[in-house]
This record gives C-alpha cells, sequence and structure tokens, in this order.
C-alpha cells in the first residue's frame, strides 16, 4: 500500500517513518525534535528518490562552516542514515544515500567532576532524601529517569541489589548496592 518511490518527498517518508517505523524512545523522540525539524526544511519537499549522498555531504559540510559541532553533525547524519535505512526498506529509495556518509571524529570532552572531598561536601548539604537520590545516582549510574521511577519495591537489602524495570533500552536490569548505599537506604 505505499506510494511508488518517485511520488514521495522527503517530509512524506519522515512523517511516515516517525508513525510507522521509528523505535525511538519518547525522550529520544522529544531530545531529536530539533534534528527532524532541521532536515526537513532541508530536504523537505525533494523527492526522497532523487536525494545523494552529496548532497547529504554538502548540508553537513555548510552545517560545519556555519560553526556547528562535530557531535551535532554526527547526530544529524544518524538521524538520516536511520531514515534512509527506513525508505530502502519501504522501496522508496533505491540505495541508501547516507551509509556511504562518514560520521566524523568527535572531540572527547574531559567531564568536570567533583573530586571525593568535594563529594563529600556537596552530601553534607543535602537534606536526607536529596542525599539518598544523590547517592543513588553516584554509586550506580543511573539516568534521571531510571531515577525518577525508582520505587522502594525496587530496593533488595537482602539482595543487595536495586532492580530497574526500564532502562533506556527498554529491558530491565539489576544494579548491586553499595555498602555506602546500604546505610542510609
Amino acid at each position: 500500500g505505499r506510494a511508488p518511490a518517485g511520488d514521495r518527498t522527503f517530509t512524506a517518508v519522515v512523517d511516515e517513518w516517525l508513525e510507522k517505523g521509528c523505535r525511538w524512545s519518547e525522550n529520544t523522540r522529544r531530545g531529536h525534535r530539533s534534528i527532524i525539524l532541521q532536515v526537513k526544511a532541508e530536504f523537505g519537499s525533494r523527492s526522497v528518490a532523487e536525494i545523494r549522498s552529496q548532497d547529504l555531504e554538502g548540508y553537513l559540510a555548510r552545517r560545519k562552516a556555519e560553526g556547528m559541532p562535530a557531535a551535532s553533525r554526527n547526530r544529524i547524519l544518524a538521524t538520516l542514515k536511520v531514515i534512509f535505512k527506513a525508505a530502502s526498506s519501504w522501496g522508496y529509495v533505491p540505495y541508501n544515500p547516507a551509509i556511504s556518509v562518514k560520521m566524523e571524529r568527535e572531540e572527547v570532552k574531559t567531564k568536570d567532576v567533583l573530586d571525593d572531598n568535594e563529594f563529600e561536601r556537596l552530601l553534607a548539604e543535602l537534606a536526607e532524601d536529596a542525599r539518598r537520590v544523590v547517592l543513588i545516582a553516584a554509586d550506580t549510574g543511573m539516568r534521571r529517569a531510571e531515577l525518577e521511577r525508582l520505587a522502594w519495591e525496587d530496593v533488595d537489602l537482602v539482595a543487595g541489589e536495586l532492580r530497574i524495570a526500564q532502562a533506556k533500552n527498554g529491558e530491565s536490569r539489576v544494579v548491586p548496592l553499595t555498602h555506602r548505599l546500604r546505610v542510609p537506604l
């Protein structure tokens, strides 16, 4: 029931992919909303079958000249790759033009983290409930959304673990409790 390849605009394919083929979580969709708007603005009314690797490379080169960081350009390219992969599997394009476009090397930034003394001073300033949350985040590496969903039923002090019902990839996982976490919990 799909239209012939030549009849589909890039915007129509993106909209169909978002509706039927996108496996991103709602959070990822929100985070990529601006990327979707940018690529629709660039390629929107063009026939998806007429977009070539050179078009994608030219767009990314222009964004580089405008000062966009490599990491941002790579996120755009990753989005284009998944959209064109779907378009290819649906028969809208004879091949995926994004597949030959290479990701750029990204500058590795050193994270500004607290040393042990700074972390202990932070903990000393926090109220008990906030201290527990910060300790759990620091000792488990849980993401914010995982922390927000955490309930007391997920804490097993006997087994010494936290059960995360739905991790970023949609699967559950178990995180061991450190001794430092067991005491306040």
